[in-house]
């Protein structure tokens, strides 16, 4: 969430010098923008790279005792998983859930889209505005160096930026507490780079390195163990309602959601055909462009926004009450064997 409320004070705010609307122009250019920083939660130190670039993608890229992922985020405020390593950790008090109960995820999932108007101050919230507090040179550039307090989102601090004579950020602090003043986080932005366009592979949609069970112990983010799932409203063949209570009555369902990327749609396809040997699997389109494919597809994209799919693919393993009781993200055809022997453990089945 941090981050997130980075790039709203940076991008989004009302401008107050010269040097914030030199930023603003540079904005508009469509240029790439990647920042290297450092963040503290409680006692773990975590170092990653977030950018922007002119295809209004937002990629976040984290490593630390063993997380080593990279999300990305399009207009349409779905994300994209580029690479996952791991993604969440089941140890008392580890950073990944910290980052969970931060609502990083879920901030993602819900940032408004005017992140990506071309201009930023637009949409700016009411009485939002930086102050000129003092110049500071680094990088041989000289900068103003510029403060904002900000009580958004139910959270309070402050940032500071320094920000050089071409609207570049240079550097930039944020201190972040929620109303009970449990979580605090700061963040330090030592260098900012720029180029005309984005590394070759900084935003391609692959499959998750490795298959990770996806829990998710936000309320207010993507279905969850535990929680109802939508039953009615889906459509099926020939744009049909679907029947998916009948579908699950017998004994529950898998259902996958799949994404427009057909490579990606074509290597998952081994395992659902291993799956159906054991289980009920619907495939559920997330895309226009493959509704015709897929088992179920969402007519009205209300439903989509309910269940709140973080990326593709996603497995859903719902009991016969249509209830979530399991949920993996991601698959590696190279381990499919792990993956299959996991989810046949979890839905109960013997074979």
């Amino acid at each position: 969430m941090a981050i997130m409320h980075l790039y709203l004070l940076l991008l989004n705010q009302i401008p107050a010098t010269e040097a914030l609307d030199r930023y603003v122009a540079f904005r508009k250019s469509g240029a790439y923008v990647s920042a290297d920083f450092n963040m503290k939660i409680g006692g773990y130190s975590l170092k990653g790279t977030t950018g922007l670039e002119k295809t209004r993608r937002m990629i976040v890229r984290y490593s630390a005792n063993g997380l080593n992922y990279v999300l990305s985020m399009t207009p349409e405020r779905y994300i994209e998983l580029d690479h996952l390593g791991k993604v969440y950790d089941e140890g008392e008090g580890s950073p990944e859930i910290g980052f969970r109960k931060s609502n990083l995820f879920s901030g993602l999932k819900t940032y408004p889209s005017w992140l990506f108007d071309s201009d930023f101050r637009k949409a700016a919230p009411d009485g939002a505005m930086f102050q000129v507090i003092g110049k500071e040179t680094l990088d041989g550039s000289v900068c103003d160096l510029v403060r904002s307090n900000f009580d958004v989102h139910q959270s309070k601090g402050f940032v500071e930026a320094a920000i050089d004579g071409k609207g570049r950020i240079h550097r930039a602090n944020i201190v972040v507490a929620n109303p009970m003043g449990r979580y605090a986080y700061e963040w330090f932005v030592p260098r900012m780079s720029v180029s005309a366009t984005a590394p070759a592979d900084a935003f391609r949609a692959e499959i998750p390195d490795g298959y990770v069970p996806y829990k998710l112990p936000w309320k207010d983010g993507p279905v969850q163990a535990g929680s109802k799932f939508p039953l009615n409203g889906w459509v099926g063949a020939h744009g049909k309602p679907s029947n998916l209570v009948g579908k699950i009555a017998s004994g529950g369902a898998i259902l996958v959601f799949l994404g427009e990327d057909e490579d990606l749609n074509r290597r998952v396809s081994p395992a659902l055909a291993e799956l159906r040997k054991v289980a009920t699997v619907l495939t559920v389109s997330t895309s226009p462009k493959t509704n015709e494919m897929a088992d179920l597809y969402d007519p009205n994209g209300k439903l989509l926004q309910q269940v709140a799919v973080p990326g593709t693919p996603l497995f859903v393993h719902l009991d016969k009450g249509g209830v979530v009781r399991h949920l993996w993200m991601g698959y590696d055809p190279e381990k499919e064997a792990a993956f299959l022997s996991e989810v046949r453990n979890a839905i109960g089945s013997k074979e």
